[in-house]
């Protein structure tokens, strides 16, 4: 089957670590739901096959032998396009399957992630991550609640102070977002 490709351009990012989702007091609900979500999300992107999967980013293209193998941190063409792979703004242009399927592969890999968990790139996945749901009016499950949690907790411990402070406002957006949607 022939791979589709995505073309979506935007934004560049930060830096930082991945922060510590026991901040919020709930680190044994974490511990338990990840490790039943986990298997989940694992499952799902086994059972999508193993069609090819391109991403077009400022006219460069990278193709991965299926969604379940896209390395979220491949760095051969730049940084400013690993962090364009990792804020999925490319879900606006997706079926609601296509989306779901791209966010349980970035799921079943997250532990992995670099660039993905800077606070830049973090906090524009975060915003495509609600818009899609919003769009689709889909219900995130308890893997995608429990990453949007963990993704959540992770950028309140590292806002990002650039001059002009682009990057926090949207920290600060993603932040607000996050917060009222899993209320």
């Amino acid at each position: 089957m022939a791979s589709k490709a995505v073309n979506f351009p935007y934004y560049v990012g930060g830096s930082s670590k991945i922060g510590d989702r026991h901040r919020l007091g709930l680190g044994w609900l974490f511990r338990v739901v990840w490790a039943r979500a986990r298997t989940q999300v694992q499952r799902q992107v086994e059972e999508q096959g193993k069609h090819p999967v391109s991403f077009v980013f400022l006219n460069l293209e990278v193709s991965f032998p299926s969604l379940a193998e896209v390395d979220w941190n491949y760095a051969a063409n730049g940084k400013l396009r690993t962090y364009n792979l990792n804020y999925f703004e490319f879900l606006r242009v997706m079926s609601p399957k296509q989306g779901l399927n791209h966010i349980n592969a970035w799921i079943a890999k997250e532990a992995t992630h670099k660039d993905g968990w800077e606070p830049y790139p973090l906090s524009l996945r975060l915003v495509s991550w609600i818009a899609f749901f919003n769009r689709t009016g889909l219900k995130p499950d308890d893997a995608i609640t429990a990453s949007l949690l963990r993704q959540y907790a992770a950028l309140r411990t590292k806002l990002e102070y650039h001059p002009g402070a682009n990057h926090l406002l949207e920290n600060a957006l993603a932040l607000t977002l996050t917060a009222h949607y899993l209320a």
